[in-house]
């Protein structure tokens, strides 16, 4: 079977985006009580994640390798799809503080590494990334929007 690889990811990503957004309507509107409530930052991911996902499908139609052979294209997201599922689990157990370094650096490695680069280069990224996305993620949160974040359970 010989498909252009560079396009069924986006679309199924679009698609699974797609069921999610459909879970949405069961919450309440943002800032209908006048905070930004439960739905404020899925919805706001969701637009992102469409955004993205629309920009990745075009890059694949405009791609000029339309006939590869589809070996390997789901090994990055089913990766992120267990780094998230252990994401959720430490951010029940461990809290944020464990949970979200371990998370973003797990996600940064699966997408930064490639063989062309040095190891090295590959984890001071992730390290960064990871940093930044914990750092930044608890300022949205806790000082932001005055939300506690998940302390754990042990």
């Amino acid at each position: 079977m010989t498909a252009n690889k560079n396009i069924i990811l986006p679309l199924a990503l679009i698609i699974f985006n797609a069921v999610y957004v459909s879970q949405l309507v069961k919450l309440p509107l943002p800032f209908a009580q006048g905070e930004p409530g439960p739905a404020f930052l899925p919805i706001l991911l969701s637009l992102v994640f469409f955004i993205a996902s629309i920009a990745i499908l075009i890059e694949g139609l405009k791609s000029s390798s339309n006939n590869e052979v589809i070996e390997g294209s789901f090994l990055r997201p089913t990766l992120v799809i267990v780094s998230t599922a252990i994401f959720i689990t430490l951010l029940n157990y461990a809290g944020y503080w464990v949970a979200a370094p371990v998370y973003g650096f797990s996600v940064a490695m699966i997408f930064e590494f490639s063989t062309t680069k040095p190891l090295s280069r590959h984890l001071g990224v992730s390290i960064l990334i990871s940093g930044g996305l914990t750092v930044f993620g608890w300022l949205f949160f806790e000082k932001l929007f005055d939300l506690s974040l998940p302390s754990g359970v042990l």
